[in-house]
């Protein structure tokens, strides 16, 4: 008989005690309804075959939204990839609304998917690559976090990990985006032809006015140094006029008979030639 009773006792013992783990929280249940809450670690007991044990996690669960197509406010397509951290903040709750984890990661990435088109369907591509797109987040992250209350979860974050133009448009985004920068690299080119000309121009002004200026002072000076040369020749003329005579009719002669290219006819009586023939008389009477 006792045979009999020892392993009968046995497999009731084990059956009635069940571990708690401190990163785990555990309802019992009884026949289906809520019996108890454990959520202090260590060996706990319940009624074998009446009672039901369900483990839940007290550390933080991820959730990964797999890549999700839609369309924009400024209806461009835009493909988003959404993470989400989470926990179970009431077990009572998570148990009757979801009884378990595999079935409340479902209904979270339901939620967020839904939350993300509808936020994002308001707003355009550029507010997502600007620095309004944290506040799209933090949006998104409310209203996840206020439609999972219910559920007995509680939100850590809600972030999107990636955000992607869809493989069909990347083509024509990038041709969009080539002519963009060549139109701007045109306009860029254009100012900087219009301020090359600016200078060039401004430059042949100062260059030209600097020209202009240092002829007057030239012109100046060569006026005065021919004031000067004449008021020179009139001292000396007045000093001994045959002497002056002398020296201007030489200069004469020089430029008038000095290269032997030009050739002059006239009479030998000429007043030009005054004073050579008062010098080939001189040198007769010498003789």
């Amino acid at each position: 008989m006792i045979i009999f009773i020892v392993p009968i006792f046995i497999i009731l013992f084990f059956n009635s005690v069940f571990i708690v783990d401190q990163a785990q929280q555990v309802i019992v249940t009884e026949f289906g309804r809520l019996s108890k809450i454990h959520t202090n670690p260590g060996l706990h007991f319940r009624v074998p075959f009446v009672q039901s044990i369900h483990y839940y996690e007290k550390r933080v669960l991820n959730c990964d939204v797999s890549e999700v197509e839609l369309t924009l406010g400024d209806q461009k397509r835009l493909v988003v990839d959404v993470f989400a951290r989470y926990y179970i903040a009431d077990p009572v709750l998570f148990f009757k609304s979801v009884y378990n984890q595999s079935a409340a990661a479902k209904r979270l990435k339901l939620i967020i998917i839904g939350d993300v088109r509808d936020i994002l369907g308001k707003v355009s591509l550029q507010d997502i690559l600007t620095t309004k797109r944290e506040d799209i987040v933090n949006e998104i992250h409310n209203r996840v976090e206020k439609a999972v209350k219910v559920l007995g979860i509680g939100m850590m974050e809600v972030r999107i990990k990636k955000a992607v133009l869809p493989e069909e448009n990347n083509e024509a985004v990038f041709n969009r985006m080539r002519s963009d920068r060549m139109k701007e690299a045109q306009e860029w080119r254009g100012k900087a032809e219009q301020t090359y000309r600016e200078i060039i121009s401004n430059a042949d002004l100062e260059a030209a006015a600097v020209i202009a200026n240092a002829r007057r002072e030239a012109d100046a000076i060569r006026g005065e140094a021919d004031a000067s040369a004449i008021n020179i020749l009139q001292s000396c003329y007045s000093k001994d006029k045959e002497f002056s005579e002398l020296i201007l009719n030489l200069e004469s002669y020089k430029k008038t008979l000095g290269n032997g290219r030009v050739k002059y006819w006239l009479s030998s009586k000429h007043p030009y030639f005054n004073m050579l023939n008062k010098n080939m008389l001189n040198k007769k009477e010498a003789l």
